[in-house]
């Protein structure tokens, strides 16, 4: 019996361009999914530009707010809940940033869900949050109807208004540092 001699294997030659080329498709998918996933969070928001309708409720201590007091100053709105993990998660962030652009002219709103929270938790949260308090942060009970006008249907939903009280950028859902903070400088322009 003659014993072939085993022949090496040939390998098969990488065709660089189809893995460049597929490696670049698949970025680009992973780009625009990623975008689609940012303009599916603001879908059925209210628009920017748009004036930014009223916050209905009473601060902590009972007395009615008003938002238009705040014209001349850039706001951010956000609409939360106690019991809301990723709001929890994510007011350390907006209250840091409070203070951090406090002399540029920010004021954050933390409109607390009134109709599902008690204003004692509300009022024990936000002492544990922030013991000192910044002026420039107000805690407001939000009525139904902020809610509403606000087309509030997840927590947390952030708002970012101009100086005049035009909506500049609005998020649904956990929203990064990073992305705050371009949405803060874009709202403190003049």
């Amino acid at each position: 019996m003659a014993v072939e001699e085993a022949q090496p294997l040939a390998r098969p030659r990488t065709d660089w361009s189809k893995v460049v080329t597929g490696g670049l498709v698949a970025f680009l998918a992973a780009v625009l999914l990623y975008q689609g996933i940012g303009e599916a969070r603001k879908m059925g928001l209210v628009k920017v530009g748009e004036a930014a309708p009223p916050v209905v409720g009473t601060v902590l201590g009972g007395e009615p707010f008003d938002l238009s007091a705040l014209r001349g100053k850039a706001v951010i709105v956000d609409f939360w809940a106690t019991w809301c993990d990723p709001c929890r998660e994510e007011l350390p962030t907006l209250v840091k940033l409070a203070r951090e652009y406090r002399d540029r002219g920010l004021v954050v709103v933390l409109a607390d869900q009134a109709v599902s929270d008690r204003p004692a938790a509300v009022g024990i949260f936000t002492n544990r949050l922030m013991p000192d308090h910044p002026d420039n942060v107000h805690v407001v009970l939000a009525a139904e109807e902020s809610l509403d006008q606000y087309k509030v249907r997840a927590l947390p939903t952030t708002y970012f208004l101009d100086r005049e009280g035009r909506i500049v950028d609005r998020y649904q859902g956990l929203t990064g540092e990073g992305t705050l903070r371009d949405a803060i400088e874009q709202a403190l322009r003049p």
